[in-house]
């Protein structure tokens, strides 16, 4: 494999280099990190929100907002105070300075992006635009193994769906089912000695079960129809 065609490679350097550019904005600049800047346009998304919100948009984990809000907090550009209905939620809002420092940035961050997009036509920034926006659905399944979606290319087809199935109990109950019906294959009528058709012979199976059977499980499967099954998702 050659590094420099390797798709997550580029994209990492190109996303490494577009960040650079306005880091040298908001760093250089405001002297604000990375997480300080993130924290500031989440808040700046909406009045007033729950910080829980700003981790939604940002993707940073508690303690980076946590410190990332203080320091902001500290400089005068954004307002924390407790929900009044509960007080466990933080809520957030930037000030008339944080306001005029976000604008400026923005400002300043738009124009480089502009000048990232003027080298594409726009029919080349739509198939960009649906490009990005289906490698991060597929990014998404590769990153998250708890994804609902959870085949990937490297699971050799063993992920299922429904993870909170035990996979023994359901392998288990597939090899019950075809141990009965090898022996239904080979049972014959008591009294003609010729092979039984397959659905009288479920009907036999059924009637033989007792009380408890039904119609959806005539050969007395332990669980009935409402076992759950394993399924196997297809391969993203």
């Amino acid at each position: 494999m050659q590094l420099q065609a390797f798709l997550p490679f580029r994209l990492a350097r190109l996303a490494a280099k577009t960040t650079a550019a306005v880091a040298q904005i908001y760093g250089e600049k405001f002297g604000l990190s990375r997480d300080e800047w993130r924290v500031l346009a989440a808040t700046g998304e909406a009045e007033n929100q729950p910080t829980r919100a700003i981790a939604e948009q940002t993707g940073l984990d508690k303690v980076a907002i946590s410190r990332a809000a203080s320091s902001l907090e500290d400089r005068a550009l954004i307002q924390r105070w407790e929900d009044r209905r509960d007080r466990r939620i933080k809520m957030v809002r930037l000030t008339r300075e944080g306001a005029r420092v976000l604008t400026e940035i923005e400002r300043l961050a738009q124009a480089r992006e502009a000048y990232l997009l003027d080298g594409l036509t726009e029919a080349e920034r739509e198939v960009l635009e649906t490009a990005i926006v289906k490698l991060s659905e597929r990014a998404e399944i590769l990153a998250d193994p708890n994804h609902a979606d959870r085949c990937r290319p490297d699971c050799d087809g063993e992920c299922l769906t429904e993870p909170d199935l035990d996979p023994d109990a359901a392998l288990a109950e597939s090899r019950a089912e075809v141990r009965i019906e090898d022996r239904i294959a080979v049972q014959q009528d008591a009294e003609t000695g010729e092979p039984m058709a397959a659905k009288e012979i479920s009907g036999t199976v059924g009637a033989r079960g007792g009380a408890g059977q039904n119609s959806n499980n005539p050969i007395g499967l332990r669980g009935g129809a409402d076992t759950p099954r394993y399924r196997r998702s297809a391969v993203h």
